[in-house]
């Protein structure tokens, strides 16, 4: 009893202190699994980048995952960090994880991204299309 409780405690801790929100409320084994995976995102390495690009339980986990990922991106070398932004980068992520990918993407390949850009700016989601705007600050003149 008082391990669990101590664990309970520790993972709140953790996550609040990393600026997870409702970290405190989560009640449920997903609830705790989510918040897990979110604060992974601010201190996995890039050991735990497979383990994190095959999460697909429910949608939460998946999600929470996605965005792991778009953190630990955020700090990986770009040869690493390239094929996490473009494996995000489809249909099936949320439209934030698809921004934060392609500007990410573009950042760190403004060569290649160009063609992203140019396609994301002709598209029908406004919401790519601010993105694909706000990553062509990134691509050669």
């Amino acid at each position: 009893m008082m391990g669990h409780l101590f664990s309970r405690v520790l993972y709140a801790l953790t996550a609040l202190m990393l600026g997870i929100p409702a970290a405190a409320h989560a009640d449920d084994a997903t609830d705790r699994m989510i918040v897990a995976i979110q604060a992974l995102g601010h201190c996995a390495t890039k050991a735990q980048l497979g383990d994190l690009l095959g999460l697909a339980d429910a949608p939460g986990v998946s999600a929470a995952g996605k965005s792991a990922l778009i953190d630990l991106a955020g700090r990986l070398a770009p040869a690493d960090a390239i094929p996490v932004y473009q494996a995000l980068l489809n249909d099936r992520t949320t439209v934030p994880i698809r921004q934060a990918a392609l500007i990410g993407y573009v950042r760190l390949d403004p060569a290649k991204g160009q063609a992203l850009v140019l396609r994301y700016l002709s598209d029908s989601d406004q919401a790519m299309q601010q993105a694909a705007l706000a990553a062509s600050v990134f691509v050669p003149s």
